[in-house]
């Protein structure tokens, strides 16, 4: 039997094999209780539940097992500026601190898959920092070198999740803090596309372009929690929003890979430079081709955030604060906020029309590339650093993240190794919004070939290849099952890719279907009909379709053929090609073939 699980996926396996989640959730939680929270326990740590908190949360399991939930059990942590019902929120700040009257939606939904909250996590004051040090409970040390900088602000929950003390945690993301505490973590660090985790519930400091992020040791458990946070659209209409979603979803980047890199890359940590070229070659070996990007125009953007009107967001929340307690706040927080009393309503607006027309310019570096690969921080500070460079270093951190949620883009920070120093190198992919889950997908072939340890040293590389028909679908997506000339390397797979589609399995029909060559012998198009009797399995391929590209992949489809429901041997049903009963009265039935594929070869073969 499993007695220490690390990840999610290894944690439910150990509870089918018999171990109880009440004892694994004891267990887990006394760690943490005797650790202690800061600033006097561990820094990592601000709030840990009673137990009497812990098992409210195990009862809402009763009679469910295994299996039945897909967090069934699982402890994780959140940053202490998301809220839990009747527990306190600090933002790092106790003379700030309130009793929370109800759940952030992402921790409810969350809880209701299963999860087991354990801790509530340090941060960069109000989450104004990307170093980890700028909190009156204590800097948070880095795991590997505790002379180091963990990163910030999600510093806490990203030490956590390293250590091993909990499978996942929550942070959140305004400048690139959902990535660099990955980074300097050894993590798998997942920023969304602004807008798709619900921030309701969620102490902001950027509103318009918060978001919550995810810390884990694999992208495997990354990808399944996004898909459990993320906010059902009915959800997302009963809240307010602060995000433009554009309909420019992307579930998978189709080989071969156009991958941005920067033309002049900036690496200023010994060993970093060996450890990027490294990233590098790895890329180039999983037949990734490397395309230089001039940075200067994501630099431009980048600079709006700290040194433009958007600190007034972060001044707008911790105003009564610097009103009445300004002695209450991190020196450095105060005075990077207090830039807001600057700027104008005027300077605001202006400033959002440059961003607006330069991220116009900004999309066009796609138009060559499928998506940036970039060291995640140029550079990891020393702890003595901070404190002598306070701003300058926390301002060098943001080189690569600054810029990603101006322009409502997503990200994935993926480990990619240690220098000789043994100090973590991470690297970030980042593409437009709506692509998170083709960022899953090239970080999953990162991880493979990478073939890195868990977060700090917890276990060495491990398998964790899973079926596509075991994953969740995505959310806003529709499998359809394709029968004909749209199966991969067929002349009109084209438009299944244009439409940003992805595999999720080869697999056969039911055996209730016939299959037809309209037209005779000739390969031009196939009929599938549903068969009262002298049908067979066919071989189809399910392809997971955005919604959003849906109504324009349909639009292509000609007469006879169309979108029905189709069964599969599963017995599930979902939607597939299916063809006019009046155009199958000549076709050839080529049922006995068991797919298309078959009857086309048999006919090259001739």
């Amino acid at each position: 039997m499993i007695t220490k699980a690390f990840t999610i996926r290894d944690l439910l396996a150990a509870y089918k094999q018999g171990l109880s989640p009440v004892d694994h959730i004891r267990s887990a939680w006394e760690e943490l209780t005797k650790l202690g929270t800061a600033p006097h326990g561990d820094k990592a740590l601000i709030y840990i539940p009673t137990w009497e908190q812990v098992e409210s949360q195990l009862h809402a399991l009763k009679g469910s097992e295994a299996g039945d939930l897909p967090l069934y059990g699982v402890p994780f942590a959140i940053k202490d500026n998301i809220d839990v019902a009747n527990w306190p929120t600090t933002a790092a700040c106790p003379s700030y601190a309130y009793q929370a009257h109800k759940t952030a939606t992402v921790v409810a939904q969350l809880q209701a898959a299963g999860a087991i909250l354990l801790a509530k996590t340090n941060l960069d004051q109000f989450a104004t920092g990307l170093v980890g040090t700028r909190s009156p409970y204590g800097a948070v040390p880095n795991p590997f070198v505790p002379d180091y900088i963990s990163g910030g602000s999600s510093s806490g929950s990203a030490s956590i999740v390293s250590r091993g003390l909990v499978c996942f945690s929550l942070g959140t993301d305004t400048a690139g803090s959902g990535r660099i505490p990955a980074g300097f973590c050894n993590l798998v660090g997942l920023k969304p596309t602004p807008g798709l985790i619900s921030t309701e519930g969620v102490l902001p400091a950027c509103r318009t372009i918060d978001c919550v992020s995810i810390f884990a040791l694999t992208v495997q458990d990354a990808s399944l929690v996004f898909q459990i946070a993320e906010t059902h659209p009915e959800t997302r209409r009963l809240e307010p929003s602060f995000h433009e979603l554009r309909n420019r979803h992307r579930l998978e980047i189709p080989a071969p890979v156009r991958v941005g890199i920067p033309d002049s890359p900036i690496l200023n940590t010994p060993g970093y430079r060996a450890s990027y070229r490294e990233a590098l070659e790895r890329a180039q070996a999983m037949g990734w081709h490397l395309i230089p990007v001039d940075m200067t125009l994501l630099h431009k953007i980048a600079s709006f955030l700290y040194d433009g009107p958007w600190v007034a967001e972060r001044y707008s929340v911790i105003k009564p604060l610097l009103d009445r307690a300004a002695h209450d706040l991190d020196p450095t927080v105060a005075t990077i906020v207090s830039k807001a009393k600057a700027y104008s309503a005027v300077d605001t607006f202006e400033a959002h029309y440059s961003v607006q027309g330069l991220a116009v310019e900004a999309e066009k570096i796609f138009s060559s590339i499928d998506l940036l690969l970039l060291p995640t921080a140029p550079e990891l500070p020393t702890l003595e650093k901070l404190r002598a460079e306070p701003i300058t270093a926390n301002a060098t951190l943001g080189t690569y993240t600054n810029f990603v949620n101006l322009l409502g883009w997503s990200a994935l920070a993926i480990p990619s190794g240690f220098t000789e120093g043994k100090l973590p190198f991470g690297m970030t992919l980042v593409a437009p919004g709506g692509h998170d889950q083709a960022l899953i997908g090239c970080a999953l072939q990162w991880q493979a070939v990478a073939k890195l340890p868990l977060g700090h040293h917890l276990q060495d590389p491990v398998d964790q290849n899973i079926a596509m028909m075991d994953r969740p679908i995505a959310q806003n997506c529709l499998p359809i099952a394709m029968v004909g000339a749209h199966l991969e390397g067929m002349p009109l797979h084209w438009q299944v890719r244009q439409a940003g589609a992805r595999l999720r399995a080869k697999c056969q029909t039911s055996s209730h279907y016939k299959l037809f060559a309209l037209g005779g012998t000739s390969q031009g198009k196939p009929g599938l009909q549903r068969a009262r009797e002298g049908g067979q399995a066919i071989d189809v391929e399910v392809y997971e379709f955005p919604m959003a590209s849906v109504g324009a992949f349909l639009a292509q489809i000609p007469h006879p053929l169309g979108l029905g429901n189709i069964e599969l041997s599963d017995g599930t049903w979902i939607k597939g090609f299916i063809c006019e009963s009046i155009a199958l009265e000549s076709a050839k039935d080529i049922t006995n073939f068991g797919g298309w594929r078959s009857f086309t070869e048999s006919i090259k073969a001739r």
